[in-house]
């Protein structure tokens, strides 16, 4: 019998070192795989930052290139705003002494069609008393519209209201 509580006693002291040796084994595994994951892990991440940083630095060159492009875009239009501004400030003086001329120049017609004879003598005020009848503002109101002047440029000329103006033009054009 004590031959069969060696055996059954070595068997189990067996069976427990054989177990024990299987799971030092196998956790020393799990180490190692964990270890071995961490490391591709971190070398995956590595590669990833490097590619992030490479990819960072391609894009910004392209925006420093794009920016030096509008800075020179800037540039040329701030010249072409200022050529534009020098030759608008151009144009206005210039249409400023063509309207004065033009306004001389109507308001020379204006008198040479209301008075033939002042285009010879200065003109002078009219004499107090002297009436001039509605025939003759009739006359020169539609002298002065057939020869294209405008009814405000009439009736400032002959101290009547443009719609006065307007009413002896358009009974005229009736008859």
């Amino acid at each position: 019998m004590l031959i069969i509580i060696t055996l059954i006693v070595n068997t189990l002291a067996l069976f427990l070192i054989f177990h024990y040796f299987k799971w030092k084994l196998t956790s020393y595994n799990f180490l190692d795989g964990f270890e071995k994951k961490k490391e591709e892990f971190k070398d995956e991440i590595d590669e990833i930052i490097i590619e992030i940083n490479r990819t960072t630095e391609r894009n910004l060159q392209i925006l420093e290139a794009k920016i030096s492009q509008l800075n020179e875009i800037t540039a040329r239009s701030e010249k072409v705003f200022n050529a534009l501004k020098k030759q608008k400030n151009t144009d206005e003086s210039t249409d400023e002494i063509f309207q004065k001329l033009e306004k001389k120049s109507i308001s020379d017609r204006i008198e040479k069609l209301v008075n033939p004879q002042s285009s010879r003598l200065p003109r002078q005020a009219e004499p107090a008393g002297s009436a001039v009848t509605r025939e003759d503002i009739r006359q020169k109101v539609m002298s002065m519209y057939q020869n294209g002047i405008d009814i405000e440029l009439i009736s400032r000329n002959l101290g009547i209201t443009s719609g006065e103006a307007e009413l002896i033009i358009s009974i005229n054009n009736i008859k």
